[in-house]
């Protein structure tokens, strides 16, 4: 039964093909041959999955619906604090999902464990004015080789001070890992243990007693999702966060 059915979609796609190529000028053989392919691949059991997948077969994951509620409070940009550790100062990292482990949307993005320091190394806790900090998550690369690349910035006043200048130079030539809580208290983290955030700094001393004085803390890092949801420990110079839930 299977078999009839291919021979008769080969006859229904060269008479198809035929009446497409009439009024295009395309060969007949250069539509039918790829529709009679596929056919004979799929009855054949080459190709598995449905058409239309064709990378990645996401049948698996149980995503719910999203909708507007008229209570749902959604409020941009982040609060005051980021909280920043660089890779050398990382012992062991939380986690990242499997995701062939994983049967939730929220599965895909979220950490697994806690932070451990290396000795008398701790996250830093960076408070930053408000309206300073943001985060872009932006889909990148060609059809079947895409990711994320995850960029954003927070401002840190005081330009000319010698704690900041100093700062300022540690900055530049670091990687590391940045978690910044939302308003809701989510904490989203960028970068992870393989692909950390790189950084470019940039001072401005202003020009007027008015300007702002301080420096923008750039970040970017490649990862295959736009934010990883870590939950947690803090470790930080004498009080630990607590987890989350």
């Amino acid at each position: 039964m299977k078999y009839l059915a291919l021979i008769l979609s080969v006859i229904l796609i060269t008479a198809f093909s035929g009446i497409v190529s009439s009024i295009s000028g395309v060969p007949v053989e250069g539509i039918a041959l790829p529709l009679i392919g596929v056919n004979i691949a799929k009855a054949t059991g080459l190709i598995t999955m449905p058409l239309g997948v064709a990378f990645f077969d996401l049948s698996g994951y149980t995503v719910n619906n999203i909708s507007y509620d008229d209570v749902e409070e959604n409020m941009g940009g982040f609060p005051n604090t980021a909280y920043v550790a660089f890779l050398s100062e990382i012992a062991t990292h939380p986690l990242l999902p499997d995701p062939d482990g994983e049967a939730t949307a929220t599965g895909l993005v979220e950490l697994t464990g806690n932070y451990s320091m290396e000795a008398d190394k701790y996250f830093k806790e960076i408070k930053v004015p408000p309206r300073t900090t943001s985060s872009q998550p932006e889909g990148q690369g060609e059809a079947g080789s895409k990711s994320f690349n995850n960029k954003g910035s927070f401002f840190v006043p005081g330009a000319t001070k010698a704690e900041r200048l100093g700062l300022m130079r540690i900055f530049n030539n670091a990687y590391g890992i940045i978690i910044l809580p939302d308003h809701e208290g989510n904490r989203v983290q960028y970068g992870d243990e393989k692909r950390p955030c790189e950084f470019k700094v940039v001072g401005d001393g202003g020009q007027a007693p008015a300007d702002r004085s301080g420096f923008t803390v750039e970040w970017s890092t490649d990862s295959f999702a736009p934010g990883w949801v870590y939950k947690g420990t803090i470790p930080l110079s004498g009080e630990t966060l607590p987890a989350i839930s």
